[in-house]
């Protein structure tokens, strides 16, 4: 939730230091790549994080002119998907469902509750304004992987909007290279108090990590607080290294 959100923050940044109203602008041609968010199950990740559905309807309603795009999927989209992130997608389908709520609160229609008998694939499509009609969908073949992996064999690297997980382990030798942090997001100054750089932080928000380092001086004491098996004695003998 983080990175999207920091994500949402970078784009505007960029967009606003080019002078740029969206990311179709002249002003902004080749700045910022597509960014398709695709959500397999939204009521069970609605469930599960607190706070997602006002990112969710943040990026719905400003993600467009952001160049980012949701694809959001659902099994139940009655009383999952709300009036502010409906009112900003615009194309809209549903295969077969089980109820005619469900294909009421997506479509406005209860056809989608109606396709019982119909073959895997067979949808219904609508769009803002627009009744919606019956459609099939295509079968990926693996002709189509072969031709979707030649064609990333020469993408240009994009930048990520979220990082790789923290790694399980983290060489002390490796913090050297990356920048320091220090109490508030602070990073370390040139000549400052000496500091103790002991373990690799993660800052989604911040789209970026940087080394957690402790300064006796300024800092004072420093408790490390953890369960059996949990890695005290481990910081204690990286502190002790550093």
């Amino acid at each position: 939730l983080e990175s999207l959100r920091a994500e949402v923050r970078h784009r505007e940044r960029v967009l606003r230091d080019a002078g740029a109203r969206d990311v179709d602008d002249p002003a902004a041609a080749g700045a910022l790549p597509r960014l398709v968010i695709v959500v397999d199950e939204l009521a069970a990740l609605l469930a599960d994080q607190d706070g997602l559905h006002e990112v969710v309807a943040d990026i719905a309603a400003r993600g467009r002119s952001l160049g980012m795009h949701l694809v959001l999927c659902t099994q139940r989209p009655a009383g999952v998907v709300r009036d502010a992130v409906l009112a900003n997608c615009d194309l809209r389908l549903s295969l077969r469902v089980n109820n005619e709520a469900d294909s009421r609160a997506l479509l406005g229609t209860v056809e989608a509750a109606r396709l019982a008998d119909a073959p895997a694939g067979r949808c219904l499509v609508g769009a803002h304004g627009v009744p919606a009609r019956p459609l099939q969908v295509a079968v990926t073949t693996l002709d189509d992987l072969a031709r979707i992996a030649a064609a990333r064999a020469t993408d240009v690297p994009v930048r990520r909007p979220w990082l790789d997980p923290l790694p399980a382990s983290v060489p002390l030798a490796d913090l050297v290279a990356v920048p320091r942090l220090l109490r508030h997001g602070s990073a370390v100054p040139d000549g400052g108090a000496p500091a103790v750089p002991f373990a690799l932080v993660d800052l989604p928000a911040e789209q970026r990590r940087a080394t957690a380092a402790w300064c006796p001086a300024t800092d004072g004491h420093l408790l490390v607080v953890g369960g059996p098996g949990s890695g005290r004695s481990t910081c204690l003998r990286t502190i002790r290294a550093s």
